[in-house]
């Protein structure tokens, strides 16, 4: 059999099956098992959040063992982009610290049962998400709620997610009075989906590791 497509149709083909295996979709399953979540999507579309700031593309990955990153390549805000994001709404992307090792809110020392908040940024338009945004882009265009704190494990290499939620209707931040800084550790993921009718619409995971710093002190909060 004689195939009759022409270049231009094999190139056509090849864009499909890129942008296919590009989407494959992130689990979220080890994330709701970890801090007992419902009302969450098993898997969602791949967030693109690139940490590339002096380096070229540094991409977190599907799983959080697919992108370990030195420490200092995580140091700048990540610039970012969600091809899934609906056009017309606006979205919220955090970046969490899954394994914060402070208190739990039940007072016991150890792994805490939710998530220490690193980076929080509401009012973000899907159109404008369609396209990769640097940090003061990306500020500019929302409204940041929790500035960007970059990780800094204590010990050991600890993981890292981004989670975009599409915004309901006349929505606001839930937990935070007016004047009142968004809390950080033992961050109510939980509530967060709730607020946004479960719409977790795109993620990612990485993870960096701690590094002997001669200058560290006791006052250094781990993140």
């Amino acid at each position: 059999m004689v195939d009759h497509r022409g270049p231009a149709t094999l190139i056509g083909l090849s864009c499909i099956l890129g942008t296919l295996a590009s989407e494959r979709p992130v689990g979220l399953g080890f994330l709701m098992s970890r801090y007992g979540l419902t009302r969450m999507p098993n898997v969602v579309p791949h967030f693109k959040a690139d940490f590339g700031y002096d380096y070229g593309p540094l991409w977190a990955g599907k799983k959080c063992d697919d992108t370990e990153y030195d420490l200092d390549e995580t140091y700048h805000p990540p610039s970012i982009m969600c091809e899934m994001c609906k056009g017309g709404r606006n979205h919220s992307v955090v970046m969490l610290g899954l394994d914060d090792p402070g208190k739990d809110p039940m007072g016991k020392k150890g792994w805490g049962k939710s998530p220490l908040l690193h980076w929080a940024i509401s009012n973000l338009i899907g159109s404008k998400l369609h396209r990769l945004l640097d940090y003061e882009t990306a500020v500019s265009s929302g409204t940041e709620i929790a500035e960007f704190r970059h990780p800094y494990p204590k010990f050991g290499c600890q993981r890292y997610a981004f989670i975009v939620t599409e915004e309901p209707d006349n929505w606001l931040a839930p937990f935070q009075e007016e004047g009142d800084e968004m809390p950080r550790r033992n961050w109510p993921l939980q509530q967060w989906v709730d607020a946004h009718q479960g719409k977790v619409i795109s993620a990612a995971c990485f993870q960096t590791c701690h590094v002997d710093d001669p200058e560290e002190t006791d006052d250094t909060c781990a993140a």
